[in-house]
């Protein structure tokens, strides 16, 4: 199934047929990483009353729905945040401050539980955002609050302090803001139940330029300085904040609360390394650090590699599920371990197999449900996109 719309109006619109699917695998838009060009979405403060909204551009002085106190008279971002109850227009991804990017992928998935079997999965590919606030005069605007100083679309002075950290004083310069452990809490505060956390290793990964202190020789038209005004006996000291180069990403998985959720350890499983007798014949439980090389596609470049989505949709979904119930088939296993055939685990009677639903409703490039028809699966798809729903359906058809 292919919807052509954002997350939450593709969720909602098949509230109807209830709880259907078997497995989520997603991998929603990083926090100021990628402007997919998909238009602005109102995003609704949940539980809030109904709202008529005021995009006016000025948000009251303590104003903090999100956490933070909007103190500056920034008419081109707070243009975005409804005056009267907090919303906020625009792109998932692009907010202004993690507590509210966190808050609008929670509001996703609140509304993707509805579908989601009570022995579902929810699994999340997610990675963590650098704060960075560039410097006291920046005028970038992919930082928490955006601008600087003397930012010519804010014009007169402002207070002083790095754009990130205004109304955020417990992040620095150059802190990590914890993304997928923000993510967790939230959930867990709500409707789920974190099962595992997966460190996502990329054995292949983009470089950084996250070197420390060093002398660099000077140069001047790539011929060696002996000394200048510019530098100190030809070179000049860098104070760069160093740190070990980032080649991790999270996945975590998620249950709804006190389920029974399904999970196929078998079809997962590991090589085993040790020849101890008592291992299992067909391989060790798979671990929570999975090594796999980054895949990339010529038109998105944030697409996650087929073994990750195959090894998230084979533990969390059956080959076969009642076509009555939906309820999960499991395996049947004889003494030495061995998988003998699958046996119905529910009590319906009569009925056939059908084959198990997989979603993805930040569809992107189509990885999820590529894989998941690879495997005999079913899968359901949202995505805003044209251009990705091209491409996912040409890779369909491929």
């Amino acid at each position: 199934m292919i919807i052509k719309d954002n997350a939450i109006d593709g969720i909602r619109k098949l509230k109807h047929l209830g709880k259907f699917v078997h497995s989520g695998v997603v991998s929603p838009p990083y926090l100021w990483k990628q402007d997919y060009g998909i238009g602005d979405y109102v995003w609704e403060v949940r539980g809030h009353p109904p709202c008529e909204h005021e995009f006016s551009g000025r948000v009251s002085v303590g104003h903090n729905l999100w956490g933070v106190s909007f103190r500056r008279s920034q008419m081109w971002r707070n243009a975005q945040i409804c005056s009267l109850c907090g919303a906020w227009k625009g792109q998932l991804g692009q907010e202004p401050i993690p507590e509210m990017y966190i808050a609008h992928l929670d509001n996703v998935f609140y509304e993707f539980y509805d579908i989601l079997r009570d022995d579902g999965t929810l699994w999340v590919v997610i990675g963590d955002t650098a704060i960075s606030a560039k410097s006291r005069y920046s005028t970038k605007n992919d930082t928490i609050l955006g601008g600087g100083r003397h930012d010519a679309k804010l014009g007169a002075m402002q207070d002083g302090m790095k754009p990130d950290l205004v109304g955020q004083s417990y992040f620095s310069d150059g802190a990590m803001a914890q993304i997928p452990a923000m993510l967790a809490d939230r959930m867990q505060r709500g409707k789920w139940t974190l099962r595992s956390h997966i460190v996502w290793y990329k054995r292949v990964h983009k470089p950084e330029s996250v070197v420390g202190w060093q002398w660099d020789r000077h140069a001047v038209n790539n011929i060696p300085c002996d000394g200048c005004s510019k530098c100190d006996n030809g070179f000049i000291l860098k104070r760069n904040n160093g740190r070990p180069t980032i080649a991790t990403e999270s996945i975590l998985m998620f249950s709804k609360k006190n389920s029974r959720y399904f999970f196929d350890t078998d079809a997962v499983r590991e090589k085993n390394v040790s020849k101890d007798k008592n291992n299992n014949p067909f391989g060790k439980n798979v671990r929570n650090v999975w090594e796999i090389a980054p895949s990339h596609h010529r038109k998105h470049y944030a697409t996650f590699p087929e073994e990750l989505a195959r090894r998230c949709i084979l533990a969390s979904t059956s080959p076969a599920v009642c076509s009555n119930c939906g309820t999960p088939y499991a395996r049947i296993r004889e003494l030495d371990k061995s998988t003998v055939g699958w046996r119905a685990c529910c009590d319906c009677v009569g009925f056939t197999t059908s084959k198990s639903v997989v979603a993805d409703f930040f569809g992107g490039s189509g990885t999820t449900p590529f894989v998941a028809r690879k495997n005999n699966r079913e899968y359901l798809y949202i995505e805003p996109s044209e251009l990705f729903v091209n491409i996912m359906q040409d890779r369909m058809n491929r």
